[in-house]
């Protein structure tokens, strides 16, 4: 098998709510129903652009990219299942060197990236405040899992 490389950013942007979408987002009830469809749109380009880089790399996890201990394999190997079931991509095929941003943000029902936070929680038997969880978006997914590691030492 060849080597393959982490997700691009190229091209990757996440843009932020239009003046309509932050108007809507105000109004109690009625506002959410006419925000929740604008901030999809939003978030659906990026979305493909991933799972189209997911989609070409195909497989499963796979423990050998992870290397170190078998307890950092097992971390990852949970790690990668949870973001593929809570994120909804295609599979946990997933690098030590894919940037955590691509991968854990909200861009299905808007709460994509808490069932993922709730999910490692239940997992590590410990809570991950905010602070902790908003750190991770600017590390690699290894990052991610070196941190976590740390932490349950």
């Amino acid at each position: 098998m060849g080597h393959i490389p982490p997700l691009s950013a190229l091209g990757w942007s996440v843009r932020l709510p239009s003046q309509r979408e932050r108007f809507w987002s105000k109004i109690p009830i009625v506002g959410l129903l006419v925000e929740a469809p604008l901030s999809g749109r939003r978030f659906e380009e990026s979305g493909e652009m991933i799972r189209s880089q997911l989609v070409t790399r195909g497989g499963d996890f796979n423990p050998t990219v992870w290397g170190g201990t078998s307890r950092r394999q097992e971390l990852a190997r949970h790690v990668c299942q949870s973001l593929a079931k809570a994120i909804g991509w295609p599979h946990a095929n997933f690098l030590p060197e894919d940037p955590f941003v691509m991968l854990c943000w909200p861009h299905q029902d808007g709460l994509d990236d808490l069932d993922f936070k709730f999910r490692l929680e239940g997992y590590l038997k410990r809570d991950i405040s905010r602070e902790e969880f908003d750190s991770f978006l600017d590390m690699s997914l290894g990052q991610v899992v070196d941190r976590l590691l740390e932490k349950a030492l």
